[in-house]
C-alpha cells in the first residue's frame, strides 16, 4: 500500500489528497506469465449492467456494516453473482460521509482504497477492498456503526494499466493516471473523477504535476521522465449509491 504523508499544505490541496486513494498491492515493473494472461483477460470484460452494479454496491455496504458490527464478510451465496461479476478485476471503493457522524467532519472522506491488479473475482475484489476502505485505511479512523446510515459507497471498476506515449492526451473524467518510480518505492494515483470534480478548470500537465508533487511524492515533472517512471492511465467504470 502508498502511504502518503503530507504536512501543511492548504485545505484545498489536503481535501484532494484525501480523495486520492491508496493502492492495497503495490504494482512491481514487468509481468509474470499469469499477469499478463488475466491482464487480457481483464481487458475482454464487458460492461457492468445496471443490476450488476446494484448488487455489488449491495456487497459492498453489507460487507462494511458485517465487518464493522461482526469482523465477518457478507456471504456471496446470498446474491446473484453473474459470470461478469466472476471475472477478474481490480477495483477501488470509496467511502464517503458529509455528516457530522463523521469523526473527521467537514472531510467528507471516510475511506478509499483499491487493488489495480487481481486475478481473483471482480465481486471478491470488491468486498475485500470494503473491508480495507472501511477498517484499514490509515489517514483516517475506522468507520463506526453510527455512521451507517449517513455514508455512501462509490465502486471504481477498474480497466488495466496502460503505458500512455503522450501523458498529455488523456480525457478529463476519463482517465485515471498512475505514476511509480521505475526503481525504489513511493507513487500514486488519482481516480478518473478527481480531474473533473477538483480541478475542472485545469489542464493535463496540471492533473500530472499535482498528483506527483502531492500524491506521490516525487519532483513536479516526473510524468516527463519516462525513463525514470512508470508513466500509466486507466478508465473506471464508476457507480455509486444514489445513482
Amino acid at each position: 500500500m502508498v502511504k502518503v504523508y503530507v504536512v501543511a499544505v492548504s485545505c484545498s490541496v489536503m481535501a484532494v489528497l484525501f480523495y486520492g486513494c491508496s493502492e492495497q498491492k503495490k504494482i512491481v515493473a514487468g509481468e509474470t506469465a499469469k499477469e499478463s494472461a488475466v491482464k487480457k483477460e481483464q481487458s475482454s470484460q464487458g460492461s457492468l449492467s445496471r443490476d450488476e452494479k446494484k448488487t455489488l454496491l449491495k456487497i459492498a455496504r453489507d460487507t462494511i456494516e458485517k465487518y464493522v458490527r461482526e469482523k465477518k464478510v457478507a456471504d456471496l451465496k446470498d446474491y446473484t453473482v453473474t459470470e461478469r461479476m466472476r471475472g477478474p478485476g481490480g477495483a477501488f471503493v470509496t467511502i464517503t460521509n458529509p455528516t457530522r457522524s463523521n469523526p473527521v467532519y467537514p472531510e467528507t472522506l471516510r475511506g478509499c482504497i483499491g487493488n489495480f491488479f487481481s486475478s481473483a473475482p471482480l465481486v471478491e475484489t470488491i468486498r475485500e477492498m470494503a473491508v480495507s476502505a472501511c477498517s484499514s485505511d490509515t489517514r483516517f479512523p475506522p468507520v463506526s456503526e453510527s455512521e451507517f446510515k449517513d455514508i455512501k459507497i462509490e465502486i471504481s471498476a477498474l480497466s488495466p494499466l496502460m503505458p500512455i506515449k503522450d501523458p498529455l492526451s488523456i480525457q478529463k473524467g476519463v482517465h485515471g493516471i498512475y505514476i511509480k518510480p521505475k526503481r525504489g518505492f513511493g507513487g500514486g494515483t488519482y481516480l478518473p473523477q478527481v480531474w473533473s470534480e477538483h480541478f475542472p478548470d485545469k489542464d493535463a500537465a496540471f492533473f500530472w504535476n499535482h498528483l506527483c508533487q502531492y500524491k506521490a511524492g516525487l519532483p513536479e515533472d516526473a510524468w516527463r521522465h519516462p525513463d525514470q517512471y512508470e508513466v500509466l492511465v486507466y478508465t473506471a467504470d464508476v457507480f455509486g449509491e444514489g445513482e
